[in-house]
């Protein structure tokens, strides 16, 4: 008997373990994972404040989960430095760094489904067509 899913986290391990990228999904997903990634991508390491400024709308809760998974998940390292005030910075880990090339590519891969097909919607969300920046590499 399968058992009944009820989200990315319930899937059984063994689903996850078999397919490499069902398991990298897993890591990745959610609303805010991606946007830090790349957040952190563009610098060496990043304070609390720098990181939440360059995420408008992620509320501390998020920010802070989202971290605590990203580095559980080996993506994202924390250093704590012992001065006062509190010094804390957020840098891509080497397993983290790696997904630089594969985010790029993605990137580019969206954006010939976007100029093949202008219409494309969002979460069908959006009610007007994409509209892309043909200026943008």
């Amino acid at each position: 008997m399968k058992p009944e899913f009820k989200g990315v986290y319930d899937w059984p391990q063994i689903e996850v373990v078999k397919c490499p990228i069902r398991f990298s999904l897993e890591i990745l997903a959610g609303k805010w994972r991606l946007p830090i990634i790349c957040s952190l991508a563009g610098s060496a390491a990043l304070r609390w404040g720098e990181l939440k400024r360059q995420l408008p709308g992620i509320t501390n809760t998020m920010l802070a989960g989202s971290l605590a998974e990203l580095q559980s998940a080996g993506l994202v390292e924390r250093t704590q430095y012992n001065e006062m005030p509190l010094r804390v910075e957020y840098a891509l880990s080497e397993t983290g760094r790696k997904l630089s090339p594969i985010l790029y590519h993605l990137g580019q891969w969206g954006l010939e489904v976007l100029k093949a097909k202008p219409e494309a919607r969002l979460n069908g969300k959006n009610t007007q067509p994409v509209q892309l920046d043909e200026a943008a590499p």
